[in-house]
């Protein structure tokens, strides 16, 4: 080896160690530079017949040859590519860069094949030859840079987990011992005169042929492969999507879906179960466990190990191929696992807001070594199936407490009914006693109203809690009627212009219209309704109101709502409530529209015998006509 290239072996590789450290520096590149330059210039003398004086600048070469110290032109040339794939390498295409590595590859391996064959012109160009123990630095020196960058060009490409890049892996020690030695058998045979030139060039084309097609059926028959599976993934992911749409009890439907998952991955056993940090058990909600032992429940979450427990609180899947000799719970093996015959498990943590809620857990009855696409798999039907029952278990919830809330109206209903109908009886004692009732109920209606908004705090779902806001202002907006009620003079009739004046001023105060710039203008004569009309048309109001107040105004638009009365005939009253805001959606029809508050007004509308019309032109407009029925003005 000359003494250039010794010197220019060490910089590469203190360079490559560089490289490897990732290093942030221009360090790599300068000493790229330096290599090229120095390569370059020997190469130049090389091809011009020059003698520049830097093939013995560091130290002289005391054996004698035409040019003392001066490495070989194939040397210099690997030398120059990888000096240049230093000063590439920071480029945002690699490919260039590893190409010129890949080039220095290619010579030293030449080079090494030639002194393999006996064939001289595999290692010399020119005038000087490459030797075996330079051949082999350029071949560790090429082999580390690449190594060095893992992540970028054809380090990336050959370390990802497609299926050409696992087989091209498994065929590079075919690649680098193979392909060299059927080489050299097909050179030994035809030196052995076996067979003519023309035979032997045939092999060795054949060979190359031979194994290219190999790896392309390899790679082929692995593509198929990952197809298949995508597709019963596929086909795996829909199954459960459709058992979870189908109608039904939550639980119920999380049943099937667990009975589903599990057979699909072939398990003993496949578990959703609920988890419970504060009380330390764990519930079974979902379970499918075909001829095996019933999993108990509750479970205590101390029968596991403290390493599968911290993993889970921690949001990590634990994955288990051995139980009995998994350092994590073979010492509760015997205790826990063998009893219920679990041999390998998957525990997947199911989270909410970063807090572990609940867990999906499959088994198998001897060691199985899960795969990776399993896992990922499990994880996300996990989560999905978990999100769709919480989801689903709190809107039956919400149903429920808003069929108690309606119970408790109509009993509260009935009590007033059955109140009014014995101090009817005592004629002497009606005004006082029906000031005493409408304050009752009154009060009665504020209880409800508090014990909603306290119940509300309790609701962790948004919706639910909105959905017990708005329960409120309609038990306040009831309340309100039975306020004016009792402080009325005639306890039969209330002034509607105050109770909407007190309305609407309640509504704008809960939904912060001031600060939102949104102004209310009523415009109602001095009249007195009865009950029986008050209240509908103060239910519809307040949902008018409500839902103008929520969806008319975009965020930091201001504007107006009207809320009007007037009398059409000697029959008939008309209730305008309108706003000026962004208007309804030409496509959206609010007899069909999916709201409670749209069903409630349409309801009460009906109950005074109502006719209801709605304008876009200008925001929106609701229109409803009724009978007068008994009406005083003042």
């Amino acid at each position: 080896m000359k003494i250039n290239t010794a010197l220019l072996l060490s910089i590469m590789a203190i360079a490559v160690r560089r490289v490897a450290d990732r290093d942030a520096s221009r360090w790599p590149e300068w000493l790229g530079a330096l290599v090229a330059t120095i390569a370059g210039a020997t190469a130049a003398q090389s091809l011009f017949g020059a003698d520049l004086g830097i093939d013995q600048w560091w130290m002289r070469d005391p054996r004698p040859s035409t040019y003392p110290g001066r490495m070989a032109p194939a040397t210099s040339i690997a030398f120059m590519a990888l000096g240049a794939a230093l000063l590439l390498r920071a480029r945002t295409r690699p490919w260039l860069g590893q190409g010129f590595t890949l080039l220095a590859l290619m010579i030293a391996v030449l080079s090494l094949c030639g002194y393999v064959y006996g064939a001289h012109s595999l290692y010399t160009i020119g005038s000087g030859s490459v030797s075996v123990h330079t051949a082999l630095g350029f071949v560790i020196v090429s082999v580390s840079l690449l190594a060095a960058q893992p992540g970028r060009g054809v380090t990336e490409v050959l370390a990802s987990d497609t299926a050409v890049a696992r087989t091209v892996r498994r065929s590079l020690p075919l690649i680098a011992f193979g392909a060299p030695t059927y080489g050299w058998l097909c050179m030994h045979g035809y030196e052995r005169g076996y067979y003519a030139a023309n035979f032997g060039f045939a092999l060795v084309i054949l060979g190359n042929m031979t194994s290219v097609t190999f790896i392309i059926l390899k790679a082929s028959a692995r593509v198929h492969r990952l197809q298949q599976q995508d597709a019963d993934d596929q086909r795996l992911l829909i199954g459960v999507s459709e058992v979870l749409g189908s109608p039904g009890d939550p639980d119920e439907t999380l049943q099937a879906a667990t009975r589903f998952v599990g057979e699909a991955f072939r398990t003993s056993r496949c578990l959703f179960t609920e988890v419970s940090t504060d009380t330390g058990m764990a519930v079974v909600r979902g379970r499918h466990e075909p001829d095996q032992i019933p999993m108990p429940s509750p479970l205590p979450i101390a029968s596991f190990s403290e390493q599968t427990t911290e993993a889970l609180r921690a949001g990590r899947s634990v994955i288990n191929t051995d139980l009995a000799n998994d350092p994590r719970t073979a010492a509760l093996y015997d205790r826990a696992y063998r009893p219920l015959n679990i041999a390998a498990s998957v525990s997947v943590p199911l989270m909410r807001d970063g807090a572990w809620v609940a867990t999906f857990a499959v088994t198998s009855t001897q060691p199985r070594a899960w795969e990776p696409r399993e896992i990922t798999l499990m994880q996300h039907l996990a989560s999905h199936t978990w999100a769709w029952y919480e989801r689903h278990k709190a809107l039956v919830e919400r149903q429920r407490l808003l069929n108690d809330v309606t119970r408790l109206a109509h009993e509260l209903e009935r009590r007033v009914d059955e109140r009014t109908a014995e101090l009817r009886g005592a004629l002497a004692e009606k005004e006082v006693l029906i000031k005493e009732v409408h304050h009752r109920v009154k009060n009665n209606l504020q209880v409800i109203s508090s014990l909603l908004r306290l119940q509300g705090h309790h609701v962790a779902d948004a919706r639910t809690r909105a959905m017990f806001t708005e329960t409120q202002d309609r038990v306040q907006s009831i309340a309100l009627v039975h306020e004016k009620l009792y402080q009325s003079r005639d306890l039969a009739q209330i002034n509607f212009e105050d109770y909407v004046r007190s309305l609407v001023r309640s509504l704008l105060h809960s939904l912060d219209a001031e600060r939102r710039g949104i102004a209310a203008h009523i415009h109602v004569p001095g009249v007195f309704l009865s009950v029986d009309v008050a209240v509908p048309c103060g239910m519809v109001i307040n949902e008018l109101v409500t839902n103008a107040l929520k969806h008319a105004f975009l965020a930091g638009q201001g504007g107006q709502i009207t809320v009007a009365l007037r009398t059409l005939d000697a029959m008939r009253l008309e209730l305008v409530v309108s706003d000026n805001g962004c208007g309804l959606a030409e496509d959206f029809d609010p007899r069909r529209a999916p709201s409670l508050g749209l069903d409630l007004v349409f309801a009460f509308a009906d109950q005074v015998g109502a006719t209801i019309d709605w304008r876009r032109q200008g925001g929106t407009s609701f229109c409803m006509v009724f009978p007068k029925g008994e009406l005083h003005a003042s």
